[in-house]
């Protein structure tokens, strides 16, 4: 990471009044959340998008680099959480930061996002690499897997396991396999 003293500072007085108020404001309380849990990254994430707006094409960048030695990555994934958890309370929630990161992904299904929430508001803590595996076993099995992974019934190791051997037998049997025993909880 660079060091923060060696960093030009950003010029607040090329904004208007307002804008310069808000943006410094939202700057200290950035810097304040910085260390606090999922909540804190949703708020952010919402300081972030912000001041984005106001800042404008061009600005937001070097304000980002300047203020806080981060790249655009870093505050899309704050936002990135943030919009995807915005009517959520998470301040009592358990959730790793780097799960809730990947939680708010795009390419994270909705059903196992809401598992993950639902899990951590029953008091259970999430953890990266319990989101991580789901997802991924969650992306590879068939629709009647789905369903059992979400459950507990099945384990993400397990799944893809299963979806490895049925990869490796022919099609025919692979679909009646599917269609016929995995839909059954008693078959596996």
């Amino acid at each position: 990471m660079t060091d923060l003293a060696q960093l030009p500072l950003f010029d607040y007085n090329a904004l208007d009044t307002e804008t310069r108020i808000v943006v410094q404001q939202r700057t200290g309380e950035i810097k304040a959340l910085m260390r606090t849990t999922a909540q804190g990254i949703i708020d952010i994430g919402a300081k972030l998008m912000e001041v984005k707006q106001r800042l404008g094409h061009g600005h937001f960048g070097s304000w980002l680099h300047i203020e806080f030695d981060w790249n655009e990555r870093t505050a899309r994934r704050f936002m990135s959480v943030a919009e995807r958890f915005k009517s959520d309370n998470l301040s009592d929630l358990q959730i790793a930061p780097s799960a809730l990161y990947l939680l708010a992904a795009p390419s994270t299904p909705d059903e196992v996002r809401e598992h993950f929430i639902e899990q951590s508001q029953n008091g259970a803590s999430v953890t990266y690499t319990e989101v991580k595996d789901l997802k991924q076993a969650f992306d590879l099995s068939p629709d009647p897997l789905k369903q059992r992974l979400l459950d507990g019934e099945l384990s993400p190791k397990l799944a893809k396991e299963l979806v490895k051997v049925l990869s490796e037998v022919p099609e025919p049997v692979r679909a009646i396999v599917i269609e016929n025993k995995l839909s059954d909880p008693d078959a596996v």
